[in-house]
C-alpha cells in the first residue's frame, strides 16, 4: 500500500521532500509499526494516559499534564491556515511554489485537498488493481479484468479509476487478438472502457492510445485518427510539462551553482585576506624585534657613556688579575 512518511514540522522546506515519499511501497503488518500509511502531525495534547500505561515509543511528556503525540493529517483541516503551519506537498508542482516563495521571501502557500485519508477501501482498490496487473502479466486476461472491475467497486480516486478502466481495456484488446470470433465485441466493450477512462481522466495518454487501438479493429478509421490526434495533442502537453519543469529544475540548479561559487570566492577572499593580515602580524612582530635589540644596544651605550668606558668594552667580560 502506499505510505506517506511526515514530520510535521514547522520547516516548509523540509515538508518539501514529503512530497517524494508518497510512491513508497511498504507492507502495513503491525498496527504499532513506527511508520503510518497517511501523513502524521506533531501536536501537544494533554495527557490523558495513566503514568502506569504503556505509551507508545513516539509520545514524549512535553510538560505537566502535556505530552507530544503523533495524530493524523489532512491537509484543510483545522489547525492548518494558523501561522507557521504548512501543508505537506503531493507532487512537483506544490513542491516548486513552497521553494519559491521560501527563495523570494513571500508567505508559505497552504494547499488544501479533498482528504488524503487512505481509507480500508481505497487499498482494497490498490490490491485488487494489483491483482489485476498480475494476471495480465501472466496472460490471464480474463481474470485481469475481473480484478479491475473488483477494484472499480471500491473507493477510488478518478485518476486511479481511469487506470483501472484503461487497463481493462487493454485486457480485452488482448482477449479478442487471442481469439478472431471475439475480437469485434471485445473491441467494442474495451472502446467503451477507454471512453469511460478519458471521462475520469482526459490526461490519461494510454486511453487515448486504446480507443484508437479498438476504432482500428472496428474498422472505424475516422475515430481512430481523431483518438490518435488527441493522443498527440495530450503528449506534446505532457512533454510541454516535463520540459517546463526540466527547465525550472535547471533554472534553479544554475542559481545554487551561482551561490556556491559566489559563497568559493568569498571563502577564497576570506583566506586571502586572513594570509594577509597573517603575514602583517610576522612583519610587525620583526618590527618589534628589531626595536628591542636597537632598545638593548641603546641602554648598553648609555651606560657605558655613563661609566667613562669605551661602548665597544662595555659588553666585555671582566678579566682577573694580580
Amino acid at each position: 500500500m502506499s505510505c506517506v512518511l511526515a514530520s510535521m514540522s514547522k520547516n516548509a522546506l523540509g515538508l518539501c521532500f514529503m512530497g517524494d515519499t508518497l510512491n513508497l511501497q511498504l507492507p502495513v503488518r503491525d498496527p504499532k509499526q513506527l511508520l503510518s500509511s497517511i501523513p502524521m502531525r506533531l501536536l501537544k495534547m494533554k495527557d490523558s494516559k495513566d503514568a502506569r500505561s504503556e505509551r507508545h515509543p513516539l509520545e514524549s511528556v512535553a510538560s505537566e499534564g502535556m505530552v507530544w503525540r503523533w495524530m493524523p493529517y489532512s491537509p484543510g483541516g483545522p489547525p492548518l491556515h494558523s501561522p507557521g503551519e504548512f501543508s505537506v506537498p503531493i507532487d512537483q508542482g506544490e513542491v516548486d511554489a513552497i521553494l519559491d516563495a521560501a527563495e523570494h521571501g513571500r508567505a508559505v502557500p497552504v494547499f488544501t485537498q479533498q482528504s488524503t485519508k487512505v481509507t480500508k477501501k481505497s487499498t482494497d482498490f490498490l490490491a485488487k488493481k494489483d491483482e489485476g496487473n498480475a494476471f495480465f502479466k501472466a496472460g490471464d486476461f480474463v481474470k485481469a479484468i475481473a480484478a479491475y472491475d473488483a477494484a472499480l467497486a471500491e473507493d477510488a480516486a478518478p485518476a486511479d479509476a481511469a487506470v483501472a478502466h484503461s487497463n481493462a481495456a487493454q485486457a480485452l484488446l488482448k482477449l479478442g487478438e487471442a481469439d478472431a470470433a471475439k475480437q469485434k465485441p471485445c473491441a467494442a466493450e474495451a472502446l467503451r472502457r477507454a471512453r469511460e477512462a478519458i471521462e475520469l481522466d482526459p490526461t490519461n495518454i494510454k486511453a487515448f492510445a486504446r480507443c484508437a487501438a479498438a476504432c482500428d479493429v472496428l474498422e472505424e478509421h475516422e475515430a481512430a485518427a481523431e483518438f490518435r490526434q488527441h493522443l498527440q495533442r495530450c503528449e506534446a502537453a505532457a512533454e510541454a510539462t516535463r520540459a517546463a519543469r526540466r527547465a525550472e529544475a535547471e533554472e534553479r540548479q544554475q542559481q545554487h551553482e551561482e551561490q556556491r561559487r559566489k559563497m568559493a570566492a568569498a571563502m577564497q577572499e576570506k583566506a586571502r585576506c586572513e594570509a594577509l593580515l597573517e603575514r602583517e602580524r610576522q612583519l610587525e612582530r620583526q618590527r618589534e624585534e628589531e626595536s628591542n635589540a636597537h632598545l638593548s644596544q641603546a641602554e648598553a651605550t648609555r651606560l657605558s657613556s655613563m661609566l667613562g668606558m669605551d661602548s665597544t668594552l662595555a659588553g666585555m667580560p671582566s678579566v682577573g688579575g694580580k
